[in-house]
């Protein structure tokens, strides 16, 4: 995945209906990153911000898994291995290489996760992952 930096401007921009056509999984990748840009190079998220951020985290990856079974080849199990090792290639990232963290990826993840799990935005993004289709259909926004 190209810097997020590059992405979170155009996101916050986009209206929520056009994200709907975004792939479930894209989502659930940006969320991830975004989070832990902020949590390894930024100030954590305040409580009740970081709660709608798990829910919306799991409501994806719940999704993901669901409905893994209709892209062909892929099973529940496939798809969490996919999404363990999404998790700890950006964890590492941003654990061993700080340069990261001073780059302009940070104001740009608080912008992204504000566009998917702000107090507006996180009830709209949880019904749109209700509604069951492949979750690597759609665009990577």
């Amino acid at each position: 995945m190209k810097s997020l930096g590059l992405l979170a401007v155009p996101l916050a921009l986009v209206p929520m209906n056009t994200r709907a056509e975004a792939s479930n999984y894209c989502v659930w990748m940006i969320l991830v990153e975004a989070h832990a840009i902020v949590d390894r190079c930024g100030r954590p998220l305040d409580a009740a911000w970081e709660l709608r951020y798990r829910q919306v985290r799991q409501a994806a990856e719940d999704e993901i898994i669901r409905d893994a079974s209709r892209r062909p080849g892929l099973t529940p199990e496939k798809a969490k291995s996919t999404m363990s090792g999404f998790v700890e290639q950006i964890m590492n990232r941003y654990t061993r290489h700080p340069v990261y963290c001073s780059s302009h990826d940070l104001p740009g993840a608080y912008v992204m996760l504000e566009s998917l799990t702000g107090a507006a935005s996180a009830p709209k993004v949880l019904a749109g992952l209700e509604r069951r289709k492949d979750p690597f259909e759609g665009d990577c926004l």
